[in-house]
């Protein structure tokens, strides 16, 4: 997952804790141990922004040509299995 902002404080606010003290500790706990886009680079970041850098820069670092479009049939029905097969699965998803 690639977070373009992170508010601890907003997702906290959405869990259902006992008392505001452990949503206090979580959301500063959150806040050291987890960063965005926007952290990093110390500015706000659009989706755009970041799809297009990853666009120029995975090529070259993976050694492959990139080719914008649809997925192939094959690529499809790849997908298609390993939503099915795996990514549906509660023990595949709730690994740890």
């Amino acid at each position: 997952s690639i977070l373009l902002a992170f508010r601890p404080a907003t997702l906290v606010s959405l869990l259902n804790l006992p008392s505001a003290d452990k949503r206090n500790e979580l959301s500063d706990m959150l806040a050291k141990r987890v960063t965005s886009v926007s952290e990093i680079l110390g500015r706000t970041v659009e989706w755009k922004e970041v799809y297009q850098a990853m666009a120029v820069s995975f090529g070259p670092a993976l050694g492959v040509d990139l080719v914008s479009g649809e997925l192939t049939a094959g690529e499809q029905s790849a997908a298609n299995e390993l939503i099915t097969a795996k990514y549906s699965q509660d023990c595949w998803n709730q690994l740890r």
